[in-house]
Protein backbone atom coordinates (compact mmCIF):
# COMPACT_ATOMS: atom_id res chain seq x y z
CA UNK A 1 0.00 0.00 0.00
CA UNK A 2 1.47 3.32 -1.08
CA UNK A 3 1.55 6.02 1.57
CA UNK A 4 1.92 9.75 1.44
CA UNK A 5 2.63 12.24 4.20
CA UNK A 6 -0.80 13.77 3.69
CA UNK A 7 -2.67 10.52 4.30
CA UNK A 8 -0.30 8.97 6.84
CA UNK A 9 -1.59 8.66 10.43
CA UNK A 10 0.15 7.24 13.53
CA UNK A 11 -3.08 6.74 15.46
CA UNK A 12 -2.87 2.95 15.08
CA UNK A 13 0.79 2.70 16.19
CA UNK A 14 1.36 1.74 19.86
CA UNK A 15 2.59 4.63 22.00
CA UNK A 16 5.71 2.77 23.14
CA UNK A 17 6.74 2.28 19.50
CA UNK A 18 6.23 5.96 18.77
CA UNK A 19 8.26 6.79 21.85
CA UNK A 20 11.30 4.76 20.90
CA UNK A 21 11.11 5.23 17.13
CA UNK A 22 10.95 8.16 14.77
CA UNK A 23 8.17 7.00 12.44
CA UNK A 24 8.16 8.62 9.00
CA UNK A 25 7.09 8.11 5.41
CA UNK A 26 10.13 7.87 3.15
CA UNK A 27 9.92 7.01 -0.56
CA UNK A 28 6.23 6.13 -0.21
CA UNK A 29 6.87 3.58 2.54
CA UNK A 30 6.80 3.78 6.31
CA UNK A 31 10.11 3.64 8.21
CA UNK A 32 10.88 3.09 11.88
CA UNK A 33 14.10 4.92 12.77
CA UNK A 34 15.41 3.90 16.19
CA UNK A 35 16.19 6.91 18.34
CA UNK A 36 19.07 5.11 20.03
CA UNK A 37 20.83 3.43 17.14
CA UNK A 38 21.08 3.99 13.39
CA UNK A 39 18.92 0.89 12.89
CA UNK A 40 15.71 0.75 10.83
CA UNK A 41 13.88 -2.53 11.48
CA UNK A 42 11.66 -3.53 8.58
CA UNK A 43 7.98 -3.54 9.47
CA UNK A 44 5.03 -3.71 7.11
CA UNK A 45 2.16 -1.25 7.58
CA UNK A 46 -0.61 -2.52 9.90
CA UNK A 47 0.69 -6.09 10.04
CA UNK A 48 1.70 -6.11 13.68
CA UNK A 49 4.89 -4.88 15.30
CA UNK A 50 6.86 -8.03 15.94
CA UNK A 51 10.02 -6.76 14.20
CA UNK A 52 10.16 -3.45 16.03
CA UNK A 53 9.42 -5.19 19.33
CA UNK A 54 12.28 -7.60 18.74
CA UNK A 55 14.49 -4.59 18.11
CA UNK A 56 13.34 -2.99 21.38
CA UNK A 57 14.19 -6.20 23.24
CA UNK A 58 17.80 -6.04 22.04
CA UNK A 59 18.24 -2.27 22.00
CA UNK A 60 16.43 -1.15 25.15
CA UNK A 61 16.11 -4.46 26.99
CA UNK A 62 13.44 -7.00 27.90
CA UNK A 63 11.98 -4.47 30.32
CA UNK A 64 11.44 -1.83 27.66
CA UNK A 65 7.75 -1.46 28.58
CA UNK A 66 8.61 -0.76 32.24
CA UNK A 67 11.27 1.72 31.14
CA UNK A 68 8.79 3.40 28.82
CA UNK A 69 6.14 3.75 31.52
CA UNK A 70 8.62 5.04 34.09
CA UNK A 71 10.08 7.55 31.65
CA UNK A 72 6.64 8.81 30.69
CA UNK A 73 5.92 9.47 34.36
CA UNK A 74 9.26 11.21 34.99
CA UNK A 75 9.49 13.17 31.77
CA UNK A 76 8.86 16.85 32.42
CA UNK A 77 8.11 17.70 28.81
CA UNK A 78 5.92 14.95 27.27
CA UNK A 79 6.65 16.31 23.79
CA UNK A 80 10.45 15.91 24.14
CA UNK A 81 12.55 12.80 23.96
CA UNK A 82 15.24 12.31 26.57
CA UNK A 83 17.43 9.64 25.04
CA UNK A 84 19.53 9.17 28.16
CA UNK A 85 16.53 7.55 29.86
CA UNK A 86 16.58 4.68 27.37
CA UNK A 87 19.94 3.04 27.83
CA UNK A 88 19.96 -0.71 27.38
CA UNK A 89 21.79 -3.00 29.75
CA UNK A 90 24.30 -3.73 27.00
CA UNK A 91 24.98 -0.04 26.40
CA UNK A 92 25.39 0.59 30.11
CA UNK A 93 27.86 -2.31 30.37
CA UNK A 94 29.93 -0.99 27.47
CA UNK A 95 29.98 2.47 29.03
CA UNK A 96 31.12 1.08 32.39
CA UNK A 97 33.87 -0.93 30.71
CA UNK A 98 35.09 2.18 28.84
CA UNK A 99 34.95 4.21 32.03
CA UNK A 100 36.91 1.55 33.90
CA UNK A 101 39.62 1.23 31.24
CA UNK A 102 40.13 4.95 30.64
CA UNK A 103 39.83 6.29 34.18
CA UNK A 104 42.06 3.56 35.59
CA UNK A 105 44.53 3.53 32.69
CA UNK A 106 43.96 -0.16 32.03
CA UNK A 107 44.87 -2.02 28.80
CA UNK A 108 42.03 -3.13 26.52
CA UNK A 109 42.91 -6.75 27.29
CA UNK A 110 41.64 -6.21 30.84
CA UNK A 111 38.06 -6.87 29.65
CA UNK A 112 39.12 -10.43 28.75
CA UNK A 113 40.97 -11.15 31.98
CA UNK A 114 39.32 -14.20 33.62
CA UNK A 115 39.66 -12.81 37.15
CA UNK A 116 38.21 -9.44 36.15
CA UNK A 117 35.27 -11.13 34.45
CA UNK A 118 34.66 -13.39 37.45
CA UNK A 119 34.28 -10.49 39.89
CA UNK A 120 32.53 -8.09 37.48
CA UNK A 121 28.77 -8.11 36.93
CA UNK A 122 28.97 -6.30 33.60
CA UNK A 123 28.18 -8.05 30.33
CA UNK A 124 31.24 -9.66 28.79
CA UNK A 125 32.93 -7.90 25.88
CA UNK A 126 36.11 -8.59 23.91
CA UNK A 127 39.06 -6.24 23.48
CA UNK A 128 38.46 -5.86 19.73
CA UNK A 129 34.91 -4.67 20.41
CA UNK A 130 36.19 -2.23 23.03
CA UNK A 131 38.67 -0.82 20.53
CA UNK A 132 35.84 -0.33 18.06
CA UNK A 133 33.56 1.29 20.66
CA UNK A 134 36.26 3.71 21.82
CA UNK A 135 37.24 4.55 18.23
CA UNK A 136 33.61 5.33 17.38
CA UNK A 137 33.30 7.39 20.55
CA UNK A 138 36.14 9.76 19.57
CA UNK A 139 34.23 11.78 16.92
CA UNK A 140 31.25 12.08 19.28
CA UNK A 141 33.47 13.52 22.01
CA UNK A 142 35.04 15.85 19.45
CA UNK A 143 31.58 17.16 18.57
CA UNK A 144 30.89 17.93 22.24
CA UNK A 145 34.24 19.74 22.57
CA UNK A 146 33.64 21.62 19.32
CA UNK A 147 30.42 23.06 20.73
CA UNK A 148 32.10 23.86 24.05
CA UNK A 149 35.09 25.79 22.70
CA UNK A 150 34.65 29.59 22.56
CA UNK A 151 35.80 31.75 19.66
CA UNK A 152 39.12 32.53 21.35
CA UNK A 153 40.94 30.46 23.95
CA UNK A 154 44.39 29.66 25.26
CA UNK A 155 46.52 26.68 24.28
CA UNK A 156 48.62 24.89 26.87
CA UNK A 157 51.39 22.57 25.66
CA UNK A 158 53.10 19.81 27.57
CA UNK A 159 55.32 16.91 26.58
CA UNK A 160 55.65 13.32 27.76
CA UNK A 161 58.11 10.66 26.64
CA UNK A 162 57.28 6.96 26.88
CA UNK A 163 60.33 4.81 26.10
CA UNK A 164 61.17 5.95 22.52
CA UNK A 165 58.04 7.95 21.71
CA UNK A 166 57.51 11.59 22.62
CA UNK A 167 53.93 12.83 22.90
CA UNK A 168 52.78 16.43 22.72
CA UNK A 169 49.71 17.27 24.81
CA UNK A 170 47.51 20.08 23.47
CA UNK A 171 45.05 21.52 26.00
CA UNK A 172 42.50 24.30 25.47
CA UNK A 173 42.04 26.72 28.39
CA UNK A 174 39.24 29.26 28.79
CA UNK A 175 36.78 30.83 31.19
CA UNK A 176 33.01 30.38 30.94
CA UNK A 177 30.48 31.81 33.39
CA UNK A 178 33.23 32.45 35.91
CA UNK A 179 34.54 28.87 35.72
CA UNK A 180 37.95 27.86 34.41
CA UNK A 181 38.15 24.96 31.95
CA UNK A 182 41.01 22.82 30.67
CA UNK A 183 40.06 20.44 27.82
CA UNK A 184 42.47 18.00 26.23
CA UNK A 185 42.30 18.42 22.44
CA UNK A 186 44.97 15.94 21.48
CA UNK A 187 48.01 13.99 22.63
CA UNK A 188 50.21 12.57 19.90
CA UNK A 189 53.75 12.61 18.49
CA UNK A 190 54.58 15.34 15.96
CA UNK A 191 53.59 14.65 12.37
CA UNK A 192 57.29 14.20 11.58
CA UNK A 193 58.89 12.32 14.46
CA UNK A 194 62.36 13.08 13.14
CA UNK A 195 61.95 16.74 14.03
CA UNK A 196 60.68 18.52 17.14
CA UNK A 197 61.05 22.10 15.98
CA UNK A 198 58.58 24.95 16.38
CA UNK A 199 57.47 24.40 12.77
CA UNK A 200 56.52 20.79 13.57
CA UNK A 201 54.58 21.89 16.65
CA UNK A 202 52.83 24.49 14.51
CA UNK A 203 51.84 21.88 11.89
CA UNK A 204 50.49 19.56 14.59
CA UNK A 205 48.45 22.40 16.11
CA UNK A 206 46.90 23.20 12.73
CA UNK A 207 45.76 19.59 12.27
CA UNK A 208 44.40 19.23 15.82
CA UNK A 209 42.50 22.53 15.75
CA UNK A 210 40.91 21.63 12.40
CA UNK A 211 39.29 18.61 14.11
CA UNK A 212 37.29 21.08 16.18
CA UNK A 213 36.50 23.55 13.42
CA UNK A 214 39.12 26.03 14.64
CA UNK A 215 41.97 27.73 12.83
CA UNK A 216 45.48 28.50 14.00
CA UNK A 217 44.25 32.04 14.61
CA UNK A 218 41.83 30.94 17.34
CA UNK A 219 44.37 30.60 20.21
CA UNK A 220 44.92 33.96 21.90
CA UNK A 221 47.79 32.92 24.17
CA UNK A 222 50.24 30.03 24.49
CA UNK A 223 51.09 28.47 27.86
CA UNK A 224 54.06 26.17 28.35
CA UNK A 225 57.67 25.73 29.38
CA UNK A 226 60.02 28.66 28.80
CA UNK A 227 62.01 26.72 26.20
CA UNK A 228 63.24 28.04 22.88
CA UNK A 229 60.82 25.83 20.93
CA UNK A 230 57.75 27.28 22.66
CA UNK A 231 59.07 30.81 22.28
CA UNK A 232 59.62 30.27 18.56
CA UNK A 233 56.15 28.70 18.26
CA UNK A 234 54.55 31.71 19.95
CA UNK A 235 56.34 33.99 17.48
CA UNK A 236 55.08 31.87 14.55
CA UNK A 237 51.52 32.11 15.86
CA UNK A 238 51.86 35.80 16.63
CA UNK A 239 50.66 35.41 20.23
CA UNK A 240 52.35 35.84 23.63
CA UNK A 241 53.75 32.94 25.63
CA UNK A 242 53.02 32.71 29.36
CA UNK A 243 55.87 30.69 30.80
CA UNK A 244 55.16 27.84 33.20
CA UNK A 245 55.95 28.90 36.77
CA UNK A 246 57.03 25.40 37.78
CA UNK A 247 59.47 25.27 34.87
CA UNK A 248 60.97 28.62 35.90
CA UNK A 249 61.37 27.38 39.46
CA UNK A 250 63.00 24.15 38.25
CA UNK A 251 65.58 26.12 36.29
CA UNK A 252 66.16 28.49 39.21
CA UNK A 253 66.80 25.66 41.68
CA UNK A 254 69.18 23.91 39.28
CA UNK A 255 71.13 27.17 38.96
CA UNK A 256 71.05 27.56 42.76
CA UNK A 257 72.66 24.13 43.21
CA UNK A 258 75.11 24.67 40.34
CA UNK A 259 76.50 27.77 42.11
CA UNK A 260 77.45 25.57 45.10
CA UNK A 261 80.01 23.05 43.85
CA UNK A 262 80.73 21.73 47.35
CA UNK A 263 77.08 20.81 47.80
CA UNK A 264 77.05 19.36 44.29
CA UNK A 265 79.94 17.02 45.16
CA UNK A 266 78.18 15.94 48.36
CA UNK A 267 74.96 15.21 46.45
CA UNK A 268 76.96 13.18 43.92
CA UNK A 269 78.52 11.11 46.73
CA UNK A 270 75.10 10.43 48.27
CA UNK A 271 73.69 9.51 44.86
CA UNK A 272 76.59 7.09 44.26
CA UNK A 273 76.12 5.46 47.68
CA UNK A 274 72.38 5.12 47.13
CA UNK A 275 72.61 3.89 43.55
CA UNK A 276 75.57 1.53 43.69
CA UNK A 277 75.89 0.35 47.26
CA UNK A 278 72.71 0.68 49.33
CA UNK A 279 70.53 -0.72 46.59
CA UNK A 280 72.45 -3.94 45.89
CA UNK A 281 70.76 -7.05 47.23
CA UNK A 282 73.09 -7.77 50.15
CA UNK A 283 73.29 -4.19 51.38
CA UNK A 284 69.53 -3.72 50.98
CA UNK A 285 68.90 -6.88 53.01
CA UNK A 286 71.27 -5.76 55.76
CA UNK A 287 69.67 -2.30 55.80
CA UNK A 288 66.19 -3.80 56.21
CA UNK A 289 67.36 -5.42 59.45
CA UNK A 290 68.18 -1.96 60.77
CA UNK A 291 65.35 0.22 59.45
CA UNK A 292 62.08 -0.23 57.54
CA UNK A 293 63.02 2.77 55.36
CA UNK A 294 64.66 2.23 51.98
CA UNK A 295 66.95 4.66 50.12
CA UNK A 296 65.44 6.74 47.32
CA UNK A 297 67.27 7.17 44.03
CA UNK A 298 67.06 10.58 42.44
CA UNK A 299 66.04 11.54 38.92
CA UNK A 300 68.78 13.86 37.67
CA UNK A 301 66.31 15.84 35.55
CA UNK A 302 64.16 16.83 38.57
CA UNK A 303 65.59 18.64 41.57
CA UNK A 304 62.55 17.58 43.65
CA UNK A 305 63.86 13.99 43.51
CA UNK A 306 67.19 15.27 44.89
CA UNK A 307 65.25 16.68 47.84
CA UNK A 308 63.54 13.33 48.40
CA UNK A 309 66.85 11.45 48.17
CA UNK A 310 68.61 13.70 50.69
CA UNK A 311 65.63 13.79 53.04
CA UNK A 312 65.51 9.97 53.14
CA UNK A 313 69.29 9.73 53.43
CA UNK A 314 69.31 11.85 56.58
CA UNK A 315 66.75 9.49 58.11
CA UNK A 316 68.68 6.31 57.35
CA UNK A 317 72.24 7.66 57.67
CA UNK A 318 72.73 6.36 61.24
CA UNK A 319 71.64 2.88 60.14
CA UNK A 320 73.73 3.04 56.95
CA UNK A 321 76.89 3.64 59.01
CA UNK A 322 76.61 0.09 60.32
CA UNK A 323 76.83 -1.45 56.85
CA UNK A 324 80.23 -2.89 55.99
CA UNK A 325 80.17 -1.90 52.33
CA UNK A 326 79.24 1.75 52.92
CA UNK A 327 82.05 4.24 53.44
CA UNK A 328 81.24 6.60 56.32
CA UNK A 329 80.31 10.11 55.27
CA UNK A 330 82.35 13.02 56.52
CA UNK A 331 80.83 15.40 59.04
CA UNK A 332 81.21 18.24 56.54
CA UNK A 333 79.08 16.33 54.03
CA UNK A 334 76.28 15.98 56.55
CA UNK A 335 76.50 19.67 57.39
CA UNK A 336 76.29 20.56 53.70
CA UNK A 337 73.22 18.34 53.29
CA UNK A 338 71.47 19.90 56.30
CA UNK A 339 72.25 23.37 55.00
CA UNK A 340 70.88 22.79 51.51
CA UNK A 341 67.85 20.87 52.82
CA UNK A 342 66.49 24.03 54.43
CA UNK A 343 66.43 25.82 51.06
CA UNK A 344 65.17 22.77 49.14
CA UNK A 345 62.31 22.36 51.61
CA UNK A 346 61.29 25.98 50.99
CA UNK A 347 61.49 25.41 47.23
CA UNK A 348 59.40 22.26 47.52
CA UNK A 349 56.73 24.13 49.48
CA UNK A 350 56.63 26.80 46.77
CA UNK A 351 56.35 24.16 44.06
CA UNK A 352 53.39 22.60 45.87
CA UNK A 353 51.67 26.00 46.01
CA UNK A 354 52.27 26.56 42.29
CA UNK A 355 50.66 23.23 41.44
CA UNK A 356 47.57 23.94 43.51
CA UNK A 357 44.40 24.05 41.44
CA UNK A 358 43.12 27.53 40.67
CA UNK A 359 46.49 29.31 40.78
CA UNK A 360 46.73 32.21 38.33
CA UNK A 361 49.65 34.22 37.02
CA UNK A 362 49.09 37.01 39.55
CA UNK A 363 49.56 34.64 42.49
CA UNK A 364 52.64 33.14 40.80
CA UNK A 365 54.24 36.58 40.41
CA UNK A 366 53.52 37.41 44.06
CA UNK A 367 55.04 34.11 45.19
CA UNK A 368 58.16 34.62 43.09
CA UNK A 369 58.48 38.17 44.42
CA UNK A 370 58.64 36.86 47.99
CA UNK A 371 61.12 34.15 46.97
CA UNK A 372 63.53 36.60 45.36
CA UNK A 373 63.54 38.64 48.57
CA UNK A 374 64.86 35.60 50.45
CA UNK A 375 66.99 34.30 47.56
CA UNK A 376 68.10 37.30 45.41
CA UNK A 377 70.23 35.04 43.19
CA UNK A 378 67.02 33.52 41.75
CA UNK A 379 66.00 36.79 40.09
CA UNK A 380 67.55 35.70 36.80
CA UNK A 381 64.70 33.18 36.51
CA UNK A 382 61.90 34.32 38.82
CA UNK A 383 61.83 38.11 38.48
CA UNK A 384 58.87 39.55 36.56
CA UNK A 385 61.25 41.04 33.97
CA UNK A 386 63.64 38.06 33.83
CA UNK A 387 65.26 37.48 30.46
CA UNK A 388 63.85 33.96 30.39
CA UNK A 389 60.31 35.33 29.97
CA UNK A 390 59.05 35.52 26.40
CA UNK A 391 56.91 38.61 26.93
CA UNK A 392 57.41 40.28 30.35
CA UNK A 393 55.26 43.28 29.42
CA UNK A 394 52.30 41.07 28.57
CA UNK A 395 52.62 39.10 31.81
CA UNK A 396 52.93 42.32 33.82
CA UNK A 397 49.79 43.72 32.16
CA UNK A 398 47.81 40.53 32.83
CA UNK A 399 48.83 40.59 36.50
CA UNK A 400 47.66 44.20 36.87
CA UNK A 401 44.31 43.38 35.24
CA UNK A 402 43.81 40.35 37.51
CA UNK A 403 44.63 42.47 40.56
CA UNK A 404 42.16 45.17 39.51
CA UNK A 405 44.89 47.66 38.65
CA UNK A 406 43.91 48.22 35.04
CA UNK A 407 44.19 52.00 35.41
CA UNK A 408 47.90 51.66 36.17
CA UNK A 409 48.71 50.00 32.83
CA UNK A 410 51.50 51.73 30.90
CA UNK A 411 51.16 52.54 27.22
CA UNK A 412 53.43 49.60 26.36
CA UNK A 413 51.41 47.22 28.56
CA UNK A 414 48.12 48.39 27.04
CA UNK A 415 49.50 47.68 23.58
CA UNK A 416 50.33 44.10 24.61
CA UNK A 417 46.80 43.34 25.86
CA UNK A 418 44.80 45.59 23.54
CA UNK A 419 43.06 42.62 21.92
CA UNK A 420 41.85 41.43 25.35
CA UNK A 421 40.50 44.75 26.64
CA UNK A 422 36.78 45.46 26.27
Amino acid sequence: MALSKATFSTSFIPSEVLFFFDVRVVDWSITYQCRKRPSRPKQAWKTGYSNVRKHLMSCIGPDYMERFKEAKRDQVNPLGFESEKFISNRELSVFRWIEWLIMRGMPLSEVENPLTRSICRLDTVCSNSMKLYITNLVPLVEQVIRKKLPVFFGIMLDGWTDVFTHYIGIIATFMEDGKYYEILLGCSPPLNEKSYTADEHYSLLVVVLENYGKSIGSPAVLIGDNCSTNKALADLMGIPLIGCGCHKLNLAVKAYLARRPAIGKTIARVDKAVSQKMRNLKAAGALRDLTPLTPIKRNVTRWSSTHKMLERFLRIEVSARQLDDIDPFRRSDLEWIKEVMSALTNFKSTMTDLQRKGQHIGAVHDTFGLMTEDYPELKDYLAADAAISHNPLFESAVVKIINGEQDSLTIEEKAKVSSFLV
